[in-house]
């Protein structure tokens, strides 16, 4: 069974870790300053150091939501003594997993544009790709803050 979060199909697992290995500066919900981070996985395809911006509370440290032989489970982690919450289903996940699923969508949105503008750009592969690179970066940007704005968020 596969759960539908925006325009994202997941079949077996979504995970958002918040302030995991490789956060730019350690910040986040739990010290309650800066822009928060997260690594997401869905499915098999990882995305790290995704912005999930302050709206995360500092409690949190993971949501985690599998399939088990056709019935999901949903369940958030936090960074105190509390106990795990339990979900009961997908229409009870806080709004924030909907927005980190987003941005993860912009992130492909942002990823396709780039290698696009990059490719058609006469310097790409060469020994100064700089040309390139801009292009692409800013047709990448262009197409994530698109993407993010059509869905009523910011990067």
């Amino acid at each position: 069974m596969t759960i539908t979060i925006n325009n994202t199909s997941i079949n077996s697992r979504l995970t958002v870790i918040f302030d995991a290995a490789g956060s730019l500066s350690g910040d986040g919900p739990a010290l309650g300053t800066g822009n928060t981070e997260s690594d997401v996985y869905i499915d098999s395809k990882v995305y790290l150091n995704i912005r999930s911006h302050t709206e995360v509370p500092s409690t949190v440290h993971a949501i985690q939501c599998w399939n088990k032989g056709g019935t999901w489970t949903y369940e958030l982690e936090h960074t105190n003594d509390d106990p795990n919450t339990t979900y009961a289903t997908q229409s009870d996940l806080p709004q924030w997993v909907s927005n980190v699923v987003i941005r993860c969508e912009a992130q492909d949105k942002y990823d396709e544009a780039y290698s696009t503008a990059y490719n058609a750009d006469s310097s790409a592969n060469s020994e100064d790709d700089s040309a390139a690179v801009t292009a692409g970066t800013n047709a990448g940007t262009t197409a994530r803050n698109d993407y993010l704005t059509a869905n009523s968020i910011t990067f």
